[in-house]
Order: structure tokens, then sequence, then C-alpha cells
């Protein structure tokens, strides 16, 4: 991690609350969208500024990326700041609250795709 990367990422108040709220959960970027109320255009630039920083981490699952905050020493380090500068702000709260519905919602689509798309299937015709 370049710490002037890292420090310019950090400069700016809604890579703070991304970083916040990813380093508790794991968002795509649709997700992301609707936790801070911005375009989707917007929310992609701060998140490429903050992977480039190497304070976020992402996965790909299907056609989906997900991101979450880096966990090596070096990070943990930067993430106690974001922590210690957003834990007592409303927003930070209100982001909190936002994820864990966008994480229920996410749980209930998986929930209901198996329910419906894994039905047995007859046994007639079969010998």
């Amino acid at each position: 991690m370049e710490l002037i990367k890292c420090f310019k990422a950090l400069s700016d108040k809604t890579r703070l609350r991304l970083l916040y709220v990813l380093q508790h959960y794991e968002l795509n970027v649709n997700e992301i969208v609707l936790v801070v109320d911005m375009i989707q255009s917007g929310v992609s630039r701060h998140l490429k500024i903050l992977m480039e920083s190497g304070l976020l981490t992402s996965r790909r699952d299907g056609s989906f990326i997900y991101y979450s905050a880096a966990q090596d020493d070096a990070v943990k380090m930067s993430l106690s700041l974001v922590d210690q500068s957003l834990e007592k702000e409303a927003i930070a709260g209100k982001d909190l609250a936002t994820s864990r519905e966008m994480i229920k919602i996410r749980q209930n689509r998986t929930k209901r795709f198996f329910k419906t798309s894994l039905k047995p299937l007859p046994l007639s015709g079969i010998v």
C-alpha cells in the first residue's frame, strides 16, 4: 500500500463512508449506490480510487463484483482512523443500517431463487 495514495483516498468524506460500510459488509456496486444514495458512476469512481490505494479488495461472483475493506495490517490501522472519524456520526449509523437491509434483501432473493428453481423433477417415465 502506497501511503500517499492511501491518504489521498482517505481525504474524501464519501470514500470514508464507503470504507466504513465496507469494513462491516461486502457489497456490490448496486447495493452501495442505494446505501450512500449516489449515482453509479460516482460510486464507481470512488471505488476505483479506494481499490488503487489498496484499501479495498474485490471478488467476482457471477456477474457481480463484491467489495470489502482489505484485511492487511497497514489497512487495518487506516481503518481504525476511519472508525474514529465516523463512528459517532449519524450518517455512518444510517449507512450501516441500510447496508444490513441490502444484505437481508440479497439473502431473501437467494432463498427465493433456490426455492423456486430447485423443485424436484417428476419421476414419471423413468424405468
